[in-house]
């Protein structure tokens, strides 16, 4: 149990460095290059959970699954909006 929780942060910690390196991309060119990265990794994460057979696997891959696909949502919205805070609803 404790590789599968050890495993499941470290993938966790894989997804949040990719978004780090979007946010934090210095040019044009490698905020390109790391949002490619990210829908990559988004990808093989589907990817993965259609492969997924059992309860512990489909728990490892959900936190991450979980937290990239937040990021494309709040991006998406963020793009609409112009980076304008919005009013909770």
């Amino acid at each position: 149990m404790v590789l599968f929780v050890d495993a499941r942060s470290q993938l966790t910690l894989c997804g949040n460095f990719l978004i780090y390196l979007f946010l934090l991309a210095p040019s044009p060119e490698q905020v390109h290059i790391a949002f490619r990265l990210l829908e990559r990794f988004h990808e093989s994460l589907q990817r993965l959970r259609e492969w997924a057979d059992d309860d512990a696997s489909l728990g490892l891959l959900r936190p991450v699954a979980l937290r990239i696909d937040s990021f494309f949502t709040q991006a998406a919205q963020n793009m609409r909006t112009g980076m304008r805070p919005t009013a909770p609803a």
